[in-house]
């Protein structure tokens, strides 16, 4: 069990080393969550960028061409033409 004791009761050098060892503390602990912070930006930037890309690739596709690009539907534009020739 950790026995914390309260600062006034230190002596004074062991309080003054006490001080900076957290002031030491709170400085990483700030840089750490800069970079966090810095690191999230970037890839909100990023994730941005993406969306718009991919929001102008669906504007710029018309319906043909996401039936002619996958493959499982390849036929379909071919027997959907044939067909309405026929009617």
């Amino acid at each position: 069990m950790i026995v914390l004791t309260p600062l006034f009761m230190l002596t004074p050098c062991r309080r003054l080393k006490r001080r900076e060892k957290n002031r030491v503390a709170a400085q990483r602990s700030r840089k750490r969550q800069m970079q966090r912070a810095d690191l999230l930006h970037e890839a909100c930037e990023l994730l941005e960028q993406r969306n718009k890309s991919l929001k102008r690739e669906v504007t710029d596709t018309t319906p043909t061409d996401l039936i002619s690009n996958h493959p499982s539907l390849s036929g379909f534009n071919h027997a959907v033409g044939s067909h309405c020739k026929a009617l």
